[in-house]
């Protein structure tokens, strides 16, 4: 009988220290979520500012209105300013879209189609050259480096994605997640200030197939689309500025 009773005493403290240990690794987990691996679960972030790291390489690009017939007068904000873009490393369409920075290619490049709560659109550029090897037929934003099959960004509000088969680029104004099936997955995020105080002013009037495409091609677009804006330049931020 005394046996018996030493027998169920030690199975209670056996069951009591293993609730113990799940409990605690349980909150561990909670505090910090980042103990389970990137593999096992993938959550989309549903702000753009939630996956910037100190890693991120941050290219600033000065947005103009340059051939603006609208004036203070009219009682609007003609877009002006610097997108601040912060993208993830060592992804394809990173690698691909920091090339085409570093040949200056986006320098003078128009944002030809604006699609209000949709997308804002730049990157055709028929007079420029550049020196990457080849145009990315399905751009990815996987990190296969990392073993991770899983995108890291979802295609909403101040992400930007690289367009298949071409060097232009779309920013999301909206949250447009449903694009994330069509495999254009977003590489880099564009931060908040930028996206209230650049973006939003951008000139809505210029939908697709109104031929901004000839206009650019023709050097036309001063006088036929005049609030049409522009990226003036593009370059990857110094280390130690801010």
């Amino acid at each position: 009988m005394l046996r018996k009773k030493w027998v169920l005493i030690l199975v209670l403290v056996v069951v009591g220290v293993s609730l113990l240990l799940f409990f605690q690794r349980k909150s561990s987990y909670l505090e910090n979520p980042s103990n389970v691996s990137r593999n096992q679960e993938f959550v989309k972030p549903r702000k753009s500012e939630d996956v910037s790291t100190p890693n991120n390489i941050i290219v600033d690009c000065e947005l103009s209105t340059p051939n603006s017939q609208r004036t203070s007068s009219s009682n609007v904000t003609i877009a002006n300013g610097t997108l601040q873009i912060s993208v993830i490393p060592n992804l394809e369409s990173s690698l691909y879209f920091l090339q085409l920075v570093d040949d200056e290619f986006y320098d003078g490049s128009y944002l030809f189609r604006v699609i209000p709560n949709f997308v804002v659109q730049w990157g055709f550029q028929p007079s420029k050259k550049t020196t990457t090897t080849k145009i990315l037929a399905q751009p990815s934003s996987f990190a296969a480096s990392t073993g991770d099959s899983k995108p890291l960004l979802s295609n909403v509000r101040g992400t930007l994605t690289m367009v298949k088969k071409s060097t232009q680029v779309f920013l999301n104004l909206g949250n447009n997640a449903r694009l994330d099936k069509e495999g254009t997955i977003p590489f880099a995020t564009v931060d908040e200030t930028s996206m209230s105080q650049v973006v939003d002013h951008i000139y809505t009037g210029y939908k697709a197939g109104l031929g901004q495409i000839p206009a650019i091609r023709k050097g036309e677009v001063p006088g036929l689309f005049p609030e049409m804006s522009r990226i003036d330049r593009c370059r990857r931020r110094l280390e130690g500025r801010k």
